[in-house]
Parts: structure tokens; sequence; C-alpha cells
């Protein structure tokens, strides 16, 4: 019983050490000079206006992709409509290839003389 009540007061012994040395830094870090204080707050100020300014530029990089990506979206938009607009177009020619091919056939079955002259 002995042994057991002086292995807990060992226990509560470091406990309370520990507890006063962490009490003792951070009574250590309130001490410190006011310069200190001052130039780390400085140091810290300078860290942020550093990154303010890259995501400042990352910003603006950003700002000229959206651009550049949405004018080549128009571009490809662009492209997109003037392919459909030639397709429209050789199938309209194809349509009408058609129909002269269908009128010389027929011509040229109304009259004779045009397939014995044509080469």
């Amino acid at each position: 019983m002995r042994q057991e009540l002086r292995s807990l007061a060992d226990k509560v012994a470091k406990i309370e050490v520990r507890k006063l040395k962490s009490i003792h830094g951070s009574i250590s870090e309130l001490t410190r000079p006011k310069w200190r204080w001052q130039a780390e707050h400085a140091e810290a100020e300078r860290r942020l206006q550093e990154e303010r300014a890259t995501l400042t530029r990352f910003d603006a990089e950003l700002r000229d992709l959206d651009e550049v990506i949405k004018a080549k979206k128009q571009v490809a938009a662009d492209a997109e409509v003037a392919i459909k607009k030639l397709e429209h177009d050789m199938q309209s020619l194809a349509k009408e290839k058609a129909s002269h091919v269908t009128a010389v056939t027929n011509l040229e079955k109304q009259y004779e003389w045009i397939e014995e002259e044509s080469p």
C-alpha cells in the first residue's frame, strides 16, 4: 500500500513538474521583449504581402487564361458553324448535280443527237 502511495505521489509530482514547465514556457513567451514581437510581426506582415502579391499574379493569370479559353471556344464554335454550312452546301450541290444528271439523261433520251455529239 505504501509503495502504491509513493508511486502515485511520484506520478503526481511528475505531472506537476510538467505543468510548471509548460506554465514557465508560456510566461517566458509572454515576457519576451517588445522588439522581438515587433520583428516577428513585421516578418509575418512581409510574408503576408508576398503571399497576397502571389495570389494577385495568379488571379491575373487565371483571368488571362479565361479570356484565352473563351476566344478558343468562340473560334471552335465559328468553325463548327462553317463546317455545317459547307456540309449543307455540299448536300445542295449533290442534289443539284443529281437533278442536272437526270435532266441531261432526259434530254439525251429526247434528242438523240446530243448523245451522238457528246465525247
